[in-house]
C-alpha cells in the first residue's frame, strides 16, 4: 500500500446535501455531473467576469462533492458559501489533505475515500483528512525533507496552476491551460 503524507499547502472542503452536485455544476468550470465517481479533476471557480478566483481539484461522490484548494485561498470558501442561498447544501471545511503515489498494489484496489488525479503523469492520489502513514523517504531510504516541494514541482509540470491571493482573479481558464488539461 502507498504511504500517505500531509500536504499542508492544500486544504479541502466537503460539499454536502441533496443539491451538492447541482450547486457545484453551477459554480465550477468542470462538468461535475459527468465526473467519474471519486476521481480528482482540475477545475476552477471564476468571478463574474470569467476570471479564475481559484484553481481546485474536484471529486464527485454519490452523496457529496469534495474539493481541494490552496490553503492560502481557504478564506474564499466564505465567498463560495454566499452562493448556497436557495440550495440545500452545506460547505464543510477540512484542514487536512494527504497525498500518495499510486503503487502497483493500489492499482487494483477500489478506493472509497481517495482517488487518483485525472491526467496526472506522476500517478498521484489524494484524500481529505491530513493523515500521515509514515515519514517520507527518498530513494536511498533517507528522510525526504523535500517531499512537499517535490509534490509542488510536479503540480507545476502537470500543469496544475495553483493560485494565491496575489494571482487570483487575473487569468481566464484558457490562459492557465485548464481547457487543454481537461
Amino acid at each position: 500500500m502507498s504511504n500517505w503524507h500531509q500536504l499542508t499547502q492544500l486544504s479541502g472542503c466537503r460539499i454536502e446535501g441533496p443539491d451538492a452536485v447541482a450547486y457545484c455544476q453551477s459554480q465550477f468550470t468542470a462538468d461535475v455531473e459527468a465526473l467519474p465517481i471519486g476521481q480528482w479533476q482540475i477545475c476552477g471557480w471564476c468571478d463574474r467576469k470569467g476570471r479564475v478566483r481559484m484553481v481546485i481539484l474536484t471529486a464527485r461522490y454519490k452523496d457529496h462533492v469534495e474539493i481541494i484548494l490552496p490553503t492560502a485561498q481557504k478564506s474564499l470558501l466564505g465567498a463560495l458559501s454566499m452562493f448556497t442561498i436557495g440550495r440545500s447544501v452545506k460547505l464543510v471545511p477540512i484542514d487536512g489533505v494527504s497525498g500518495a503515489y499510486l503503487s502497483d498494489e493500489d492499482a487494483g484496489s477500489n478506493y472509497s475515500d481517495h482517488q487518483a488525479i485525472k491526467n496526472d503523469p506522476f500517478n498521484r492520489m489524494l484524500k481529505l483528512d491530513g493523515t500521515e502513514d509514515s515519514e517520507a523517504r527518498d530513494p536511498t531510504g533517507a528522510p525526504d525533507v523535500n517531499w512537499p516541494q517535490t509534490w509542488a514541482s510536479q503540480d507545476l509540470r502537470m500543469p496544475l496552476p495553483w493560485l494565491d491571493p496575489r494571482t487570483q482573479d487575473r487569468f481566464l481558464p484558457q490562459a492557465l491551460g485548464m481547457e487543454a488539461n481537461g
